[in-house]
């Protein structure tokens, strides 16, 4: 029978494992770690995942670089491998990193992720709905004409990591707006067809001498608007 892992003890351990994890970008201390401390597995990955949600905390803080916040992803992915954490570990790290930084850090780590090949793995399976929604809340901050090479990385992101046939962009219980009715006639409306008729002139007649009052008015009208410092002296 698996003992209980004291959780505290073995967070610091497996964080301090990370940390030389980071540096040496290679997890074989952590698998160390991992080995050596006797206890149930479903706990020792809960405090695996602790220490990398505390080591992300602690970059988040310190305002590290983009290659700082990749180096602990990459790490976290080697773990889910390792099986000594939870699939949704490194998304759920990348959501805290997309929440906080600038767009800038934010876009060099989804560069990283555009890349990897990890995301497509059935392993991974359990945490896309989590990404999905990454990249939405993402989308929500970016300016379609600032950012648009950006946005349309996220757009091509998601139809590789979620295709056609997948399940989020099929109607699977058939709702659909039924409140939306269309009317057609089978008549046709004679009314409603352009008159392609040739319409005549229509003649005003007029007196000689009101006529000739509008003629006088017009031409005051436009040598005023030809030369608007006239009427200005005249007043």
């Amino acid at each position: 029978m698996a003992t209980c892992v004291e959780f505290e003890a073995a967070r610091r351990l497996f964080l301090e494992a990370i940390r030389e994890g980071c540096i040496s970008s290679t997890i074989d201390g952590l698998e160390k770690k991992y080995k050596e401390i006797e206890g149930n597995d479903a706990e020792k990955r809960v405090a695996v995942e602790q220490a990398f949600k505390d080591e992300v905390y602690e970059r988040l803080i310190t305002k590290s670089s983009a290659q700082d916040f990749i180096s602990i992803v990459k790490l976290a992915i080697l773990a889910v491998e390792k099986e000594m954490t939870q699939a949704i570990t490194p998304i759920i790290m990348m959501g805290d990193i997309f929440e906080t930084q600038t767009l800038d850090i934010c876009q060099d780590v989804f560069n990283y992720l555009q890349s990897a090949s990890w995301i497509t793995e059935p392993s991974f399976a359990p945490g896309k709905n989590i990404l999905l929604r990454l990249c939405n809340d993402i989308l929500k901050r970016l300016s379609k004409s600032q950012n648009t090479v950006f946005c349309g990385q996220i757009q091509m992101f998601l139809v590789k990591v979620f295709p056609p046939p997948a399940k989020s962009g099929v109607n699977l219980q058939g709702h659909f707006n039924m409140e939306n009715v269309t009317e057609y006639s089978l008549t046709v409306d004679d009314d409603l067809i352009p008159s392609t008729r040739e319409e005549k002139p229509i003649s005003v007649e007029m007196e000689e001498g009101e006529m000739d009052e509008h003629a006088g008015y017009l031409t005051l009208y436009f040598s005023t608007c030809r030369n608007p410092v006239v009427s200005v002296s005249c007043r």
